[in-house]
């Protein structure tokens, strides 16, 4: 959420793009002024949101907009301290059918 509020605005860039294309003849003098003032007001925005970003999240916490916080990894941890000799591998992408045989032939080697 605070990445986000750090990352909301258009972007010179935008800007950039925007004016090639008036260049261009691809906009209408309307639509690129509205595409303009829509720039301005994110960049004017953007930095009030950057300054305040912790006090507008806590804002949207207390308020339970965002659900139920999370401050801590452990948070989120529910395996029993007892378990040992586990792997837990998150996502089972590319990478992780990978990792799954790599551990599969690791356990057959081992027995």
């Amino acid at each position: 959420m605070i990445t986000g509020l750090d990352l909301d605005h258009v972007g010179e860039f935008s800007v950039i793009v925007a004016i090639e294309a008036l260049v261009l003849g691809l906009l209408i003098g309307p639509i690129f002024e509205a595409m303009i003032l829509a720039a301005a007001v994110s960049m004017i925005l953007s930095n009030f949101t950057h300054v305040y970003d912790e006090e507008i999240y806590r804002a949207m916490v207390r308020r339970d907009w965002l659900g139920r916080p999370y401050h801590d990894v452990d948070d989120w941890n529910s395996v029993p301290d007892d378990i040992s000799d586990h792997v837990v591998i998150v996502g089972y992408g590319r990478q992780g059918r990978r990792l799954v045989k790599f551990c599969e032939k690791s356990i057959n080697h081992m027995l």
